[in-house]
């Protein structure tokens, strides 16, 4: 039989929350699918941990570690390093359109002053 803990229950909880927020943000935004893509598997996976408490044992078996909870630790790193990649990227982006807005609104003032002598 199964244990299930309190930290099952918040895995749960906040498995539940990262679906949520990806259907929101997909219902608000066209260009936030990748934003929903990363927040349905960080959901999904936080919702098969805690569905299946002892998936970690298979996890560490397959990955050779000895213990489940160097998987875990192993999982998560991999999942942050994931994160951080992709916002780091989009960051980049916001950037260079930032950027253009900025030249684009320079030159309009230009063509405002120019107009008005």
């Amino acid at each position: 039989m199964v244990e299930y803990s309190v930290v099952n229950l918040v895995a749960g909880v906040v498995g539940l929350g990262f679906l949520g927020t990806g259907y929101v943000l997909l219902r608000r935004e066209r260009e936030a699918l990748g934003l929903f893509v990363l927040s349905v598997v960080v959901g999904a996976g936080l919702l098969f941990v805690a569905a299946t408490p002892a998936s970690f044992d298979y996890i560490a078996t397959f990955l050779g570690l000895e213990f489940r909870t160097h998987a875990i630790l192993v999982v998560a790193n991999l999942v942050l390093f994931a994160l951080v990649t992709y916002l780091l990227y989009r960051i980049g982006r916001l950037y260079d359109r930032l950027s253009r807005l900025n030249e684009e609104v320079g030159l309009l003032k230009t063509e405002l002053e120019d107009g008005e002598e």
